[in-house]
């Protein structure tokens, strides 16, 4: 099953589902990650990709955990930042970046990636939330720098639905 908020994404998606000729196995679902329209303990893996910065993380997480059958793993491939980002001369350098970019640019994709910029991540806050959320064996797959100093690299993350009496 797969799943976005966004209908033109899902068209994209079924177009290279059909291309595939996996549209037969693959159903495309209009639903926000925050509120699946899913029964509890659903699905073994769900795996989330470049989206986490454009919603409430812990919304995002605690729904996650929610479909997730007992032992679930999450799969998360998204932006990360260095812990250079977090600190006082970089984030406001950032933040006027941010503040340029979304005054030079107003297309809707770029007002929207604009707005998430707060909402990237490091490794130890991934580790953090995870845990905070529900989440056990946090483990850092894969983490690629990005080509420039000022752009998110990408982080592949995975987590282990924990049971409720370790978390």
């Amino acid at each position: 099953i797969g799943l976005d908020i966004t209908p033109a994404m899902l068209k994209c998606g079924l177009a290279n589902i059909k291309a595939s000729r996996m549209h037969t196995r693959i159903e495309l679902v209009c639903a926000s990650g925050m509120n699946m329209p899913f029964a509890a303990d659903a699905f073994d893996v769900v795996i989330c990709a470049l989206a986490t910065h454009h919603m409430d993380i812990n919304r995002l997480l605690c729904e996650t955990r929610r479909v997730l059958k007992k032992e679930g793993q999450l799969v998360l491939a998204d932006v990360g930042v260095p812990s250079l980002w977090r600190s006082f001369p970089a984030n406001g350098i950032i933040r006027l970046a941010t503040l340029l970019y979304s005054r030079t640019h107003r297309s809707a994709r770029a007002q929207a990636e604009a707005a998430a910029v707060p909402n990237i991540r490091t490794v130890v806050e991934w580790q953090t939330i995870l845990s905070a959320c529900g989440f056990a064996r946090v483990e850092i797959v894969a983490r690629f720098r990005a080509r420039r100093l000022w752009y998110p690299g990408a982080l592949f993350l995975k987590a282990t639905k924990a049971s409720c009496d370790t978390g």
